[in-house]
């Protein structure tokens, strides 16, 4: 088995910068040798910042490198699928910053480059790897709260990039998160609706429906909250609703809520606050913890030849998705989704 994995980020900007080259130099089983961006002034912060010395300007550079067994994609959702397919082409394992692509048709050329090499594929959806998602997940596909009729992602933000839109850049993590959270079922039809407020080429708020195979109805909402400033005026959080009671979680935040129906401590208490026991304080945001689960998962699954959890086959099934999502509020009706196993 790989002891270790050889390391090299493409695109240097903020998620790079803040995440993925702290993480990627301070997790045992990797070993940062390269990184490349266009920025010639964002190498050297690169270099100057993390002592990085094996800087491109050229990304080619970094795919022709034997050294490197693994790429880490940061650059701008337009060039996912072209770089991805490269990397693939070089026999490199991919992880690629979310979106996968900018629409389902050029994630269905990813996925077919990564059927032909057998390289491992990441999407990167870190809020799956916040520890109170994964334990209330685990409640859902208990039972615990009886069988689930309802789940709903809903999400404010303070920053989105204009090109992309709130739901393509943002609310694909809450899509997928709420296709992981119900998993044992597929999606069928979509209902999408989108709102641009003035000045703006793209969606600024947006609500998708999915009707799941078994009849449950999800939600994701998303609001770019552009006007405001402070963090304090976000609401955040994934609900589901059950025959036997609900939970309730904070999108990033370290805790979840869990009523039962029939239990006295829920009738006389309410709902229970959980908070796993790895979280050191229940005021600390998770994201910086999940960016490095999500990576350390990245490299188990190369050392340990698994296919990852949030893979090319479901990177595929969100953008067909959200390409369902833009096409029926274009046309005013449900859009039925294709077969999601690419």
């Amino acid at each position: 088995m790989m002891r270790r994995v050889n390391l090299a980020v493409i695109g240097c900007g903020f998620i790079a910068e803040t995440a993925h080259i702290p993480n990627a130099m301070s997790i045992p089983e990797a070993r940062l040798v390269a990184v490349a961006d266009v920025d010639e002034e964002r190498l050297k912060l690169v270099e100057q910042k993390f002592g990085v010395k094996e800087c491109h300007l050229d990304y080619h550079e970094v795919l022709s490198r034997p050294d490197v067994d693994a790429v880490l994609i940061c650059t701008p959702t337009s060039t996912h699928a072209q770089i991805s397919i490269e990397a693939v082409g070089e026999g490199k394992h991919v992880f690629v910053e979310k979106p996968m692509t900018m629409n389902s048709t050029e994630a269905e050329k990813v996925v077919e480059a990564v059927r032909e090499s057998g390289v491992k594929f990441m999407v990167g959806m870190n809020h799956r790897f916040v520890p109170s998602h994964r334990i209330a997940r685990r409640f859902v596909r208990e039972g615990r709260i009886g069988d689930v009729v309802y789940a709903e992602a809903h999400g404010e933000t303070l920053v989105v990039k204009p090109e992309e839109g709130a739901l393509l850049d943002y609310g694909v993590h809450l899509v997928d998160l709420l296709c992981w959270y119900l998993s044992d079922r597929q999606p069928v039809k979509v209902a999408g609706f989108l709102h641009s407020r003035p000045g703006e080429q793209k969606d600024t708020e947006a609500v998708v429906t999915m009707l799941f195979s078994d009849g449950v109805i999800g939600q994701v909402k998303v609001v770019w909250m552009k006007e405001f400033t402070s963090r304090g005026a976000v609401d955040r959080y994934v609900k589901r609703v059950g025959t036997g009671g609900k939970s309730v979680s904070e999108l990033t935040g370290p805790g979840f809520t869990v009523y039962r129906e029939g239990s006295l401590m829920s009738r006389v208490r309410g709902p229970q606050k959980i908070v796993p026991r790895r979280v050191v304080s229940p005021h600390i945001p998770l994201t910086q913890a999940a960016y490095r689960l999500e990576l350390e998962h990245f490299l188990t699954s190369i050392m340990r030849d698994r296919k990852p959890e949030s893979n090319e086959l479901e990177g595929l099934k969100v953008m067909r998705i959200l390409d369902a999502a833009y096409e029926s509020f274009r046309e005013g009706r449900f859009v039925g989704l294709p077969g999601v196993g690419g």
